[in-house]
């Protein structure tokens, strides 16, 4: 776009002084919700700032726990995001209610480091779309916490990648911040993948970056991240992150060979049990249920898409 004297303007970077919304997408979160916005209370930063909690339809205590901290946190407003099932419509939906001209997006499960708003509404002075360095320890201490492998290590050093895109990087959605504007040009998370839940977070820094932003890491910026502490849960996480990510993947590189759906339940298979006959510690076995839970996820997507292809002939 050009001036009255026809020269370009400088490209838009951020606002000076962004105002900060932070959307926490929640459903029965009661039992970790509190541990995060007591971080939040503790928060000092020359930001305005403002906390959505977007909930999902819990059940449970989750929002007069969170209505509890009003008196801590004067800028929490709790939003109604029952419409739809899933954090891509909670995310959405505290998106659409936010005031500032800045989205933060953090989990109900984890807990920020002190500093995090400072350095996050720091970093968006200069950029538009920013991702925090994730820390893995402090929050877990269970033997299951080792299932992820070196997986552990991903946002811990950098950005993740290389898996849904052959070059652009990616982060997860609980240490996401961007210009509002930005988010909404893009509309936001895509909820046809909330049935997949797991990477719609992957797809959406994607579709940011293609659409022109980029993403930077900040690793002033530290979240506390807190992985599943049940068998259930590692197994459904597994599942969800493959099975969805499997589907990302195949929208950004259409052209991948994938096996048969045959060849890859006999390969998956052959795999699994070579590990099984190899575990030794908890730690492995904790490995081998987050395995089987992905091998499962994959074989799902193979099996949605060996259906779609069918339909297709």
């Amino acid at each position: 776009m050009s001036d009255h004297a026809g020269r370009l303007e400088p490209p838009r970077v951020a606002e000076s002084t962004p105002r900060l919304s932070v959307v926490i997408p929640c459903y029965n979160s009661e039992a970790t919700i509190g541990e995060q916005l007591s971080a939040l209370a503790r928060q000092a930063t020359r930001y305005s700032w403002e906390v959505l909690i977007a909930d999902n339809g819990s059940r449970d205590d989750t929002v007069g726990i969170a209505t509890s901290f009003s008196d801590r946190i004067p800028g929490l407003r709790v939003v109604d995001a029952t419409a739809h099932r899933g954090a891509s419509y909670a995310r959405n939906a505290g998106a659409r209610a936010a005031r500032g001209t800045v989205l933060l997006f953090c989990d109900a499960d984890d807990a920020m480091a002190d500093g995090y708003l400072e350095a996050m509404g720091h970093a968006l002075e200069q950029h538009q779309f920013v991702a925090c360095r994730y820390d893995f320890k402090r929050l877990n201490t269970s033997w299951l916490a080792s299932a992820r492998g070196n997986a552990g290590d991903g946002q811990g050093q950098g950005l993740a990648g290389g898996y849904c895109h052959p070059t652009l990087p990616y982060a997860g959605a609980g240490g996401l911040g961007i210009i509002k504007s930005v988010h909404d040009a893009v509309g936001g998370f895509d909820m046809t993948l909330k049935a997949m839940a797991g990477q719609e977070d992957t797809d959406y820094c994607i579709r940011v970056q293609l659409a022109g932003t980029p993403l930077v890491f900040v690793p002033e910026a530290v979240m506390h991240v807190r992985f599943r502490a049940t068998v259930p849960g590692v197994f459904k996480q597994a599942w969800a992150w493959a099975e969805s990510g499997a589907h990302v993947q195949r929208r950004y590189v259409p052209d991948a060979v994938t096996p048969s759906f045959g060849r890859m339940a006999y390969d998956l298979a052959r795999h699994l049990g070579w590990k099984l006959l190899r575990v030794r510690t908890r730690t492995d076995l904790a490995q081998w249920i987050w395995l089987t839970g992905w091998c499962g996820g994959l074989l799902s997507a193979r099996s949605a898409r060996r259906t779609g292809e069918r339909r297709r002939e």
